[in-house]
C-alpha cells in the first residue's frame, strides 16, 4: 500500500520526504454472531453452567462449519498514517 500511494502525485501536504508510510492498519471482520455466542458462553461459564456452555459450544461449532470464509475475511481495514499526504 506504501508504495502505491507513494508513487501517487504529491497533493502538497508535506515538505520533504515524499514517501508515505503507514503507521498501523486494523481489519474489521463480519463476526457479530460468533462474538455474541462466545459472550454467552462466557457468561455460562461464569455461572458455572456448564450444560449451557456445551449447548453454545455447539452452536459455536455449528456457525464456523457454516459461514467460517466469511468470518474470516476481512470486510473493512481501518489505516494509520504517518503524515497527512497518507490520508
Amino acid at each position: 500500500m506504501e508504495d502505491k500511494l507513494s508513487a501517487m502525485p504529491s497533493l502538497g501536504f508535506e515538505t520533504g520526504d515524499a514517501r508515505i508510510k503507514v503507521a498501523n492498519t486494523t481489519f474489521a471482520f463480519d463476526n457479530a454472531e460468533l462474538i455474541n455466542l462466545l459472550k454467552q458462553r462466557g457468561l455460562a461459564i461464569n455461572a458455572d453452567n456448564f450444560d449451557l456452555m456445551r449447548q453454545i459450544d455447539k452452536e459455536i461449532n455449528g456457525l464456523k462449519q457454516e459461514k467460517l470464509a466469511s468470518i474470516v475475511r476481512p470486510v473493512s481495514a481501518f489505516m494509520t498514517f504517518e503524515s497527512e499526504e497518507g490520508i
